[in-house]
């Protein structure tokens, strides 16, 4: 017996007992409140769903079910309770959608069950990218078309993560076609959208960059084929290698950063081509390749002039010719927006279409420059 009348069985106040005959140093009693989430047919469970306990002043408790679908309230004291599962009713029906229940001497179960709603519209989402520029990056300013029973639908890559998403499009079979400067279409047919939300995902490398125009042997990047560019690519065709070693006990450096905004926004060239030779630009004399960044360096170069060549897959050769170098280091600055994409099709000096320089080429070449 304790004091206020009543009696304290295993540290607790009997059911049923109100405030009067409970003695005050006795705590209440409280039970269990548990049960699960599942579907259907009892599978699959539905983890991370809260559940809320409501008492008669609107006081909640909240749960959330575990990976088994489970949920628990350990203890709750004696009284009338509304158990109510949180879902997306745009996703899930739930039954019951809350449950009253009535705490009395013992724990007590409540099971609910979630049903998916068939949905009659699709989102769609994905991300652009492309290897253009040497590793994959994400692509700006990428359309992406959705076509079929409904539509058009379309949007727009807004920011070089290349990220896209389009919602509320009816269930139905569609196509989906991805464009974006400088490269090629891709057109993915009889895509069947059944609802909910559906990745696009891109084949390995994203898009295709479109066939190149302008190719490695205009040698002096000036945009047309002149008596430069033949005996350049004569020398090679003979197998005459020019020399490789910079002119010996030069100190100086010439730098840069290769750059192009092929992607919708200024980013570096992994692995664009940079060739310094000679001022007349016949003799090789370094050769080296731009990091992710685009950065590039050549030292040990001795005072004087040379020409720079920066090639890249996918863009036009830029040539700086007469750079005059003494006593330290310079840079070369390229324009705004970095190299020049190139465009699709064959470029004109390719006299037989086969996109390599070959003897025919050399041949038509030579007699365009005699004016034969």
């Amino acid at each position: 017996p304790a004091s206020g009348g009543g009696t304290c069985p295993n540290g607790i106040c009997d059911a049923g007992e109100d405030a009067t005959s409970c003695p005050q140093d006795c705590p209440a009693a409280t039970f269990a409140v548990s049960g699960a989430v599942t579907g259907p047919d009892g599978a699959p469970a539905y983890p991370n769903v809260a559940i809320e306990l409501t008492d008669a002043t609107g006081a909640t408790l909240t749960a959330n079910t575990g990976q088994d679908g489970a949920y628990s309230f350990p203890s709750v004291a004696p009284g009338t309770y509304t158990i109510t599962p949180q879902v997306d009713t745009g996703k899930f029906t739930v039954t019951p959608t809350s449950a009253t229940v009535t705490v009395t001497d013992q724990p007590l179960a409540q099971d609910f069950v979630l049903q998916p709603v068939a949905q009659d519209q699709t989102t769609l989402f994905g991300t652009v990218t492309s290897s253009f520029l040497g590793y994959p990056a994400g692509v700006k300013g990428a359309h992406v078309v959705v076509n079929g029973p409904a539509g058009p639908f379309e949007t727009t890559t807004q920011d070089q993560t290349g990220d896209w998403r389009i919602e509320s499009i009816p269930n139905g079979t569609y196509s989906i076609t991805i464009s974006a400067p400088y490269h090629q279409d891709l057109v993915l047919e009889n895509q069947d959208l059944t609802g909910g939300e559906r990745r696009i995902d891109l084949p390995a490398g994203g898009l295709q960059p479109l066939p190149l125009q302008s190719p490695s042997w205009d040698s002096n990047a000036n945009g047309t084929l002149d008596l430069g560019d033949v005996l350049f690519w004569l020398q090679g065709l003979s197998g005459w290698m020019p020399a490789t070693t910079p002119a010996p006990g030069g100190t100086n450096t010439i730098k840069g950063t290769v750059t192009s905004s092929a992607l919708g926004y200024e980013a570096g060239i992994k692995d664009a081509e940079i060739t310094i030779r000679s001022d007349t630009g016949l003799i090789q004399l370094a050769t080296t390749t731009a990091d992710q960044s685009g950065t590039w360096q050549v030292n040990g170069l001795a005072d004087g002039s040379y020409t720079v060549n920066i090639t890249a897959t996918g863009h036009q050769p830029y040539h700086v010719a007469d750079l005059q170098v003494q006593g330290g280091e310079v840079a070369v600055e390229l324009p705004a927006g970095g190299l020049t994409p190139a465009t699709a099709g064959s470029h004109p000096w390719d006299a037989n279409s086969n996109h390599r320089l070959d003897l025919e080429d050399i041949v038509q070449a030579l007699r365009r420059l005699a004016h034969l």
